[in-house]
């Protein structure tokens, strides 16, 4: 509740005062975002291309360097909405007692 008060001209005052709502929603959050693979099993969204036939030694070993970079990426990226979330959660945990 705020209570805001206004110095007349005349040394009157008159105060006013507004309550406010606050609406706390859940952010929605793919289940995409919060899953990633790894070398034996990853996940279909953004895995590179396999190399072209025939295979040679060179190719399948810049594919695996490439492909454990997607994986690191994909877990740096979901370790951060993770952190992002348990920041959302513990702030509602503050504003709901905040209200009481």
């Amino acid at each position: 509740m705020t209570t805001c008060c206004v110095a007349l001209s005349l040394g009157l005052s008159a105060c006013k005062t507004t309550e406010r709502t606050i609406q706390v929603s859940t952010p929605e959050v793919p289940k995409s975002m919060l899953v990633c693979g790894d070398e034996n099993s990853p996940t279909d969204d953004g895995i590179p291309a396999a190399p072209q036939q025939p295979y040679d030694q060179k190719a399948v070993a810049a594919y695996i360097v490439l492909l454990k970079a997607v994986i690191r990426e994909c877990h740096g990226n979901k370790d951060a909405v993770e952190e992002l979330l348990n920041e959302y959660q513990l702030k509602a945990v503050e504003l709901a007692k905040a209200k009481q």
